[in-house]
């Protein structure tokens, strides 16, 4: 069973079969999806039932133009075979308008068909199927090609002979040998341009950690765009296994081989990770929204990626669109994040399993939908659970044992045993029974994550990402920045012939603004880093952001240190009220640059917090000394550490990373 391809005004989308669909008409335009607004004005609705697609019709009335699959809509349910549906509104099926004569002698206008459409006609004329036979006329017949290379073809003019049958239409799958008029075609695979999921092989893997054996001599292969679903008594054998084909664990001995390669870090291997690493002040939309304008430029040609309709169709959240990060239940969560890495075009996708109480397995919608993803996106799926449940979605269960032996590699409810008469589901209920004394009963503990990527350039949208995240601190967070033009006043007011008081504001003024994001946004962080967007490009899309944002601020704190006159040194040659914004916009750009340096050096955010503070205390003395000199030490002073913080900043954090 597979899901639904909808041609909807000439536009393409898949419906994924968990969920019926409904179709309505919203300003003169057809739409379709998973919930909407008034069913009651709904045409009707598609829907899986019993391995076939159908559309059911009701409530509202339908108009007379309606078209499914060239056919009008009737009160009764219309069966969509080959699980495709074409929607429109037409006069009549398969018609075309006439067109209107051109003058005797004038250059024939091109004729303008949609992309991806073939014509069938006799030789002479501007076809792309020619085929020398009395009876086929001009624009005899044509082939539309979908986006899994299967060939529709519909007759216009005279009759249409499909392998030796009168047809009016017609569906022939990649690779397939078709009799038109007498003569035998193929129909073409798929371009290499188009994205093709990529296979796994492992043979003779193991890995120790600690004295505990997680991988015992492990061999399996997983084909091209299968749904794999692994076990293991020992959860970490499970995420041990995922982790290697990502390339982020190394294993003691054996191979593993993605897409025939053996070399790691290739970019089309998405990971899911266990623990949420999510920006939470987002909205599930915006989330989506960036996932897709974050993700690498298409490597391939015809390579086009995936839409948000689909991603949020896919991973069942089309309701949730609007709703916050934060306010999802630990299971939307985890079917969001599947949605990221489903927007990088993964050839590969790992996903584990929660290290909370959720669990994948547990959750037979998710598995259904994961299956989906693997034959319609499409891309190889291998989920690690610590559930037996609904191990019959997918195409191979692996289970392995508490000693990291594979117990079973193969297709659910074919259980490799020496008990005949052992069941599947008892076969799995076994499972859950410990398999023998290990020497110690301490949790294995899992290697230190080492996949790296390079650095894919600095896309634009992390500027947009940050600028949402900043305006999305909340009221207090943005109100604290407000209020620093009223703390410089107060400041100016006390400096007089001191310096440290007004010091203390602007630096607390650039570490408000920067705050310590590295240490608190971890999660996050290393998901750029495997997505290829590197640490110096997520540094400096902050750097930028709070700098727009000191350049502000530091506008009226400027003319409050002007306008009384306090003991900052003049520049020379620039009026008063510019010699006061740029030494201040100096100081709090060192103030972000620090604190960034800091959060991003300490692995907690009390640490981060603690680093900062320090660092601002050293910056308030230096600079009331070398300040007090005059504008040459200061400069010299403020200059040197910003440059060193912000050159030092991203190999610290890819580091802790």
């Amino acid at each position: 069973m597979s899901s639904l391809l909808l041609v909807l005004d000439d536009e393409q989308r898949r419906l994924p079969e968990q969920a019926p669909h409904y179709l309505w008409m919203d300003a003169g335009r057809l739409r379709v999806s998973e919930h909407p607004p008034d069913r009651s004005a709904c045409f009707g609705y598609f829907v899986s039932e019993l391995g076939a697609w159908w559309f059911h019709t009701g409530p509202a009335r339908y108009p007379r133009e309606l078209r499914i699959n060239g056919r009008p809509a009737d009160d009764g349910d219309v069966a969509l075979p080959a699980d495709r549906a074409e929607v429109r509104l037409s006069g009549e099926p398969y018609s075309q308008p006439e067109r209107p004569r051109r003058p005797r002698g004038s250059a024939p206008e091109p004729e303008q068909r949609p992309p991806g459409q073939l014509v069938v006609g006799p030789p002479g004329s501007t076809a792309d199927i020619v085929i020398d036979h009395p009876s086929v006329v001009a624009d005899h017949a044509r082939v539309e090609v979908d986006a899994r290379g299967t060939w529709w073809l519909t007759a216009r003019n005279g009759d249409l002979f499909v392998d030796g049958e009168p047809v009016t239409s017609a569906e022939r799958e990649p690779g397939c040998s078709i009799t038109i008029g007498g003569y035998v075609h193929t129909v073409p695979l798929p371009s290499r341009g188009a994205q093709r999921a990529l296979a796994v092989e492992v043979a003779g893997l193991n890995a120790r950690r600690g004295g505990r054996p997680l991988l015992d001599d492990v061999s399996l292969d997983v084909a091209e765009g299968e749904f794999a679903a692994v076990y293991g008594q020992e959860a970490a054998s499970a995420w041990m296994l995922l982790g290697a084909l990502a390339g982020g664990y190394r294993q003691d001995s054996g191979t593993v081989r993605v897409g025939r390669s053996s070399r790691s870090g290739n970019p089309r291997v998405r990971w899911v990770p266990a623990d949420d690493d999510l920006h939470g002040t987002l909205t599930v939309e915006e989330t989506l929204r960036l996932a897709i304008a974050l993700r690498p430029s298409p490597g391939t040609r015809g390579d086009t990626g995936t839409t948000l309709d689909e991603i949020v169709s896919w991973i069942g959240l089309s309701d949730k669109r609007d709703k916050w990060v934060r306010t999802l239940s630990e299971g939307e969560r985890k079917r969001l994040s599947i949605g990221v890495e489903i927007a990088g075009r993964p050839g590969l996708l790992l996903v584990l399993d929660s290290a909370t109480s959720y669990e994948i397995g547990r959750d037979r919608d998710l598995m259904s939908r994961l299956r989906t993803i693997s034959r319609d996106l499409p891309c190889t799926v291998i989920a690690g659970t610590r559930s037996v449940g609904n191990l019959d979605l997918a195409d191979q269960v692996v289970v392995f044992d508490r000693r990291g032996r594979l117990r079973h590699a193969g297709p659910p409810g074919r259980a490799r045993t020496g008990r005949s008469e052992l069941t599947w589901p008892e076969y799995l209920a076994t499972m859950e029974t410990p398999a023998g004394d290990l020497e110690t009963d301490r949790p294995a503990k899992l290697p230190e994550w080492r996949q790296r990527r390079e650095p894919e350039g600095f896309p634009p949208a992390l500027l947009v990402r940050e600028a949402l995240l900043f305006w999305r601190r909340g009221t207090g967070a943005l109100a604290t920045c407000l209020v620093m033009p009223l703390l410089t006043v107060l400041g100016a007011l006390a400096s007089r012939e001191r310096l440290w008081p007004l010091l203390v504001v602007a630096v607390a003024a650039g570490a408000v603004v920067g705050r310590i994001d590295p240490a608190t946004q971890r999660g996050p962080l290393r998901r750029d880093l495997r997505a290829g967007i590197g640490a110096g490009a997520a540094l400096a899309a902050k750097s930028g952001l709070f700098g727009l944002v000191c350049a502000v601020l530091a506008a009226p704190m400027a003319w409050a240190t002007y306008l009384f006159g306090t003991a900052l040194p003049r520049l020379p040659g620039l009026p008063g009220w510019w010699s006061q914004y740029l030494l201040l916009l100096a100081v709090m750009l060192a103030s972000v640059a620090g604190g960034l340096l800091c959060a991003s050096a300490v692995s907690t955010p009390q640490l981060a917090v603690a680093a900062t503070a320090g660092v601002g205390v050293v910056q308030v003395l230096a600079g009331s000394l070398l300040l007090g000199l005059g504008w040459l030490p200061g400069l010299l002073w403020l200059v040197p550490l910003t440059a060193v913080a912000v050159l030092a900043a991203p190999p610290v954090l890819e580091h802790r990373l």
